[in-house]
C-alpha cells in the first residue's frame, strides 16, 4: 500500500481570503450613497446595488432583469440608444453622460452615469459597471442660480 499525501491548506486559505475579499467589496458597494450597477451588452441590468434601486424606486432585487431604456424618458430614448451602439461600435474613452430618467413611480430624475467598459479576460467588451447619482436638485439650484444672475 502506498499513500501521497497533498497539503491542500494553502488552497483553503486561498479560498478564505477570496471569500472574505467578496464579502468586504459586496459591504462597500452595499453601503455608498450612490447607484452602482452592472449591465450587459444588451442593457440588462445584472446587478444593483441599494442605493441605487432606492434612487429608482425598486424594490429590493427588483431591478435585476430590467433593461436601461426601461426608465428612459421617450425623448432621451433615441439619443441614449445611439449613444449606448456607439460605445459597442467604437469604444471611446469613458465619459460622465447626464440624462433624464423616470423611476418607477414615475418621477421625473435627472441622473449623472459615470461608467466604465467591463472587460473579460481577453480583453473583449462584455458589458457595463456604472456608478449612478441623481443630480436633480443640483440642476435644478444651479438653474435657479443663473436666473437670479440673468434678472440681477
Amino acid at each position: 500500500m502506498h499513500c501521497i499525501g497533498i497539503d491542500i491548506g494553502g488552497t483553503i486559505d486561498a479560498d478564505e481570503a477570496v471569500r472574505a475579499s467578496e464579502d468586504r467589496f459586496r459591504k462597500l458597494v452595499d453601503l455608498v450613497p450612490y447607484g452602482i450597477t452592472r449591465t450587459d451588452l444588451n442593457g440588462y441590468t445584472l446587478m444593483a446595488n441599494p442605493a441605487y434601486e432606492r434612487m429608482m424606486k425598486y424594490q429590493p432585487g427588483e431591478s435585476i432583469g430590467s433593461r436601461v431604456w426601461d426608465l428612459l424618458v421617450e425623448d432621451e430614448m433615441p439619443p441614449q440608444e445611439d449613444f449606448y451602439a456607439s460605445l459597442l461600435r467604437d469604444t471611446p474613452s469613458p465619459m460622465p453622460n447626464i440624462t433624464k430618467c423616470r423611476t418607477r413611480d414615475g418621477e421625473l430624475i435627472s441622473v449623472l452615469f459615470h461608467w466604465m467598459y467591463e472587460r473579460n479576460s481577453e480583453g473583449e467588451v462584455v458589458g457595463f459597471l456604472s456608478v449612478v447619482t441623481d443630480v436633480t436638485r443640483q440642476l435644478e439650484s444651479e438653474t435657479k442660480l443663473r436666473e437670479a444672475k440673468e434678472f440681477a
